[in-house]
């Protein structure tokens, strides 16, 4: 896996990788949390982001690394975490900062600032290569996700 990003300057300071992950679930939140901490073996801190009321919730766990190697790691044990989850509706890994409403999980403007997504009809995928994220081949797939899990909850299911 070709790795372009050697140091992520992040409120933690220098070489701190910080994965944030934001999860969108019909589950009970503090179920997934409990899951989320077995499965990942490491402290985690989270947040609640729902804006509204409703059947799915948007939480936010953040995850924080002093190498690339064991952030890289960490994504990939994330992704296929959400794929196996049935009440995990989709989870998307995007830079801190990146992250502006519910309504523009997927959005154009922030497809390069998202490194990683699963959903229950897409496989896991994870971009670690700053020039790939930047080309028009990723913001097309990024929007492709979006149109097809919003016409799957617009359908009233995802999984």
């Amino acid at each position: 896996m070709k790795m372009s990003f050697d140091t992520i300057v992040s409120p933690e300071g220098a070489n701190t990788f910080v994965l944030h992950s934001y999860f969108s679930t019909s589950t009970n939140v503090d179920s997934l949390i409990e899951k989320i901490k077995v499965a990942v073996s490491v402290p985690i801190e989270w947040f609640d982001l729902t804006e509204q009321e409703g059947n799915l919730r948007l939480i936010l766990v953040e995850i924080a690394f002093g190498t690339m190697q064991e952030f890289a790691q960490m994504a990939a044990t994330l992704l296929q975490f959400a794929k196996s989850s049935a009440k995990i509706e989709i989870i998307v890994l995007m830079f801190d900062g990146a992250f502006c409403g519910e309504e523009q999980l997927l959005g154009d403007a922030i497809a390069d600032q998202i490194y990683g997504i699963a959903t229950p009809f897409s496989g896991p995928l994870l971009c670690l290569d700053r020039e790939i994220l930047l080309s028009e081949y990723w913001r097309s797939l990024i929007c492709h996700l979006r149109s097809v899990y919003l016409e799957n909850v617009n359908a009233g299911g995802t999984g």
